[in-house]
């Protein structure tokens, strides 16, 4: 077992690489965003990718959110409307599920 503290800590510094990613882009203006992934993932398409389904995650959140035509948004968020790192939190925990549950 005392192999798993390698891999353990480099997944943690991979997620962190993917968080900072994904709030620099998310600062950055939608036609500056490809660019600016591509140059800092340096060739690196995995990371790339997972930015980008993170971004396309929150993109839908905060129009499901914010949608002002939505008048049962209430009664589906069930208990009230989330904030975007409410809802960043909430789909970040599903995506770690799903990776663990998919090896």
């Amino acid at each position: 077992m005392a192999g798993q503290a390698p891999v353990n800590t480099m997944k943690a510094e991979r997620w962190k690489r993917v968080e900072e990613l994904y709030h620099a882009a998310s600062e950055r203006r939608p036609d500056e965003r490809e660019g600016f992934l591509e140059a800092a993932c340096a060739q690196d398409w995995s990371l790339l990718r997972e930015v980008r389904s993170l971004l396309g995650y929150g993109e839908q959140a905060g129009l499901f959110i914010n949608d002002p035509t939505a008048d049962d948004r209430e009664d589906r968020l069930a208990g009230g409307p989330l904030s975007m790192e409410e809802a960043l939190g909430a789909l970040r925990r599903i995506a770690r599920d799903w990776r663990r549950r998919s090896g």
